[in-house]
């Protein structure tokens, strides 16, 4: 489509303006409505950056409403949960209305193609300017400064960092049963957990788009609703869910319930993962097997899963990289055996020790990033973290 328009006589802006953005619309909604979530109920930074100076957001007040405060006021935060949901609902209603014709989003089908890159002429070097402004100041210099904090004794900008240089941080982490444990105990969900999860949502997205299930559109809204409560509701509900239903009782304060509350908070992001993918393969596609006499299930497994094999690894990378910084949905459900990375941040934060949370954190960022070399070398699949 994009060697169509250039044929036509389009330069590379219009090209990129009037063909391959209206193209990326699925992708662009469903990554905003994700961010437009996750911004709303994002926890950690208010509370570090906004309650400092007095600056509260909805999660924060949730917060306060639900760990702080003398008494837990569940009836405030049930009505604030139900108020988001509705708003949701009507985002994700206003989303299927500018997706409708999804046919026009269709770039897979039967016929052989072979991906180019569009150049972007003139206008290249100011793109790659605007993008490496922005992976230097929202990505390198925090980064630089967690590694800094990891590995001094105190960090201030009046004090030479090579002076007070030390590995305490890092003895206190490996060194300590518990920490060294919920490094462990994060790495296994994150693995098993987001391979685990990736395949569900998938399912769900293919029975949601490319099934006659009557209920399938209710499962767009239904999959998008895990992410607008936010993460405290989640653990909540499931430590109630797992006193109150018989036979679930076994997985309070285990690995595995942990990782069940993990993967239904974060269904939105597979499902918003996999869904854009989903749009770009015709339809054709699926009616080609089932004419020669392939079930739903074949179709799925031989056709549509080898097409979505780079969007289940892209996913399964965000999964991963999710699931091992999650803390909200965990702090009622872990116990001594079962914490996880954030949960040990949280308690070292509260003792208002920065050096091992810091410490912490760069071993998260090791682990991200063997995970990417992992998934893009031996896998052999384009993933971005």
């Amino acid at each position: 489509m994009e060697d169509a328009a250039r044929i036509a006589g389009a330069g590379p802006l219009r090209t990129l303006w009037r063909v391959t953005l209206p193209l990326l619309r699925p992708a662009l909604l469903y990554s905003g409505l994700l961010t437009f979530i996750a911004a709303a109920e994002v926890l950690s930074i208010p509370l570090v950056l906004g309650t400092p100076v007095g600056i509260e957001l909805f999660s924060s007040f949730l917060y306060k409403l639900g760990i702080v405060g003398g008494t837990t006021e569940y009836g405030m935060i049930a009505a604030a949960s139900v108020l988001v949901l509705v708003f949701l609902t009507l985002l994700i209603a206003l989303q299927e209305r500018l997706l409708g014709g999804r046919r026009r989003f269709v770039t897979v089908t039967g016929r052989a193609t072979r991906a180019r890159l569009l150049s972007l002429g003139r206008i290249r070097w100011a793109a790659a300017a605007w993008c490496w402004l922005y992976v230097f100041l929202a990505i390198i210099l925090p980064l630089v400064g967690i590694v800094a904090q990891s590995f001094t004794a105190f960090l201030s900008p009046f004090m030479n960092p090579l002076e007070v240089m030390t590995l305490d941080h890092y003895r206190l982490i490996f060194g300590h049963s518990a920490y060294a444990r919920s490094i462990l105990n994060s790495f296994l969900i994150a693995f098993a957990g987001g391979a685990v999860g990736i395949l569900f949502m998938a399912l769900v997205t293919l029975v949601a788009f490319r099934s006659d299930f009557p209920l399938r559109r209710l499962l767009i809204y239904v999959a998008l609703y895990p992410r607008a409560i936010p993460g405290i509701i989640v653990g909540i509900g499931f430590l109630w869910t797992f006193l109150l239903l018989p036979g679930l009782g076994a997985l309070r304060n285990t690995i595995l319930g942990l990782t069940l509350a993990f993967i239904t908070r974060y269904i939105p992001y597979g499902f918003g993962a996999v869904s854009p993918a989903v749009f770009r393969v015709s339809e054709e596609m699926d009616r080609a097997a089932r004419v020669v006499g392939a079930s739903w299930i074949t179709t799925i497994r031989k056709v549509l899963l080898p097409l979505l094999r780079e969007a289940l690894f892209g996913g399964y990378a965000l999964l991963f990289i999710t699931f091992l910084k999650e803390y909200a949905s965990a702090v009622f459900l872990f116990a001594r055996g079962s914490e996880v990375m954030g949960t040990t941040m949280i308690e070292l934060w509260r003792q208002g020790d920065s050096g091992p949370v810091s410490a912490l954190a760069v071993v998260q960022v090791v682990l991200t990033l063997l995970w990417l070399g992992i998934a893009r070398g031996v896998l052999g699949v384009k993933v971005y973290g």
